[in-house]
């Protein structure tokens, strides 16, 4: 149980952080690319978790698992796809990185983008997932 307990939790620090971030004016510009890189992280170690299962369902993607499994992973390959590409625009147009040369509303654009179609991706992932997520956050807080 410990373990569904933990990716409850890193779930829920993944999604909630993932949310603040669309908040600029609530995190500003530096918080927000702090915050981006953690959550990248974090995601990076969702991954990391849960990669036996990730490599279990490629090796049987074309066999005899349930169509379930293969909507999962084809839905968290566009998630783990959309927060890669949120990141690298982030770090692109980054007060980091200070380019000059690009053109800052395309990657903003994009950008913004990505996020709304990641944070839809994840939303859906949580209709899939919601017996789950109501099951282990009372295992959590009725402990």
């Amino acid at each position: 149980m410990k373990s569904q307990k933990t990716n409850w939790w890193l779930d829920a620090i993944l999604y909630a952080g993932f949310l603040v971030l669309f908040f600029l004016d609530l995190t500003g510009i530096e918080l927000h690319q702090w915050l981006g890189i953690i959550i990248g992280f974090l995601a990076l170690a969702h991954l990391v978790l849960h990669v036996d299962w990730v490599v279990t369902i490629i090796g049987k993607y074309f066999g005899k698992i349930p169509n379930s499994a293969r909507i999962n992973l084809l839905l968290d390959t566009g998630i783990g796809l959309g927060f890669f590409l949120i990141i690298f625009t982030g770090i692109v147009m980054s007060t980091w990185l200070n380019l000059t040369f690009i053109n800052y509303t395309g990657w903003k654009s994009a950008h913004a983008l990505l996020s709304i179609f990641t944070l839809f991706a994840l939303l859906i992932k949580l209709l899939f997932h919601w017996k789950w997520i109501i099951r282990t956050a009372g295992k959590c807080f009725l402990v």
